[in-house]
């Protein structure tokens, strides 16, 4: 079944090297910006990543990329990162490494368009991958 995943954890480590080292930066990044709020420091952590565009078009070109590993509070990252432990281990193994990362690309896609057709931003999350996985995943059906 393409959504059930019945590999032990070393196993899968082994084969979805690109998955896990996404799910561990994601979720890495959100216990570092966690740790910082008793020390007053959340909001230059994500004054520095967020993908706000008036920074962006002032030379912060780095902004569309750090979006991704933000998340605003635990249910954000929680979903995001449960759905990329479902869907991206079945398109990390059809597309190969190099497929997986050229397809991350649709995070920075999603978030430029997302601020095109909203004007709420700062704009950070992992949504745009998953909902580019699901695409993909209809495609192919």
């Amino acid at each position: 079944m393409i959504f059930l995943r019945t590999e032990s954890p070393e196993r899968f480590v082994r084969a979805y090297p690109l998955t896990t080292a996404l799910l561990a930066l994601i979720l890495g990044v959100y216990v570092v910006s966690r740790l910082l709020v008793p020390l007053g420091l959340e909001s230059p952590l994500y004054a520095w990543g967020a993908f706000d565009p008036s920074r962006f078009v002032h030379g912060q070109f780095w902004r569309p990329v750090t979006a991704v590993f933000l998340h605003a509070d635990f249910l954000h990252v929680l979903f995001n990162a449960f759905y990329l432990y479902l869907l991206s281990p079945p398109i990390e193994a059809r597309v190969g490494k190099a497929g997986y990362l050229l397809f991350l690309l649709t995070a920075v896609a999603s978030t430029t368009l997302f601020l095109l057709v909203t004007s709420s931003p700062p704009v950070i999350g992992a949504s745009g991958i998953v909902y580019g996985f699901l695409g993909l995943y209809l495609y192919y059906i």
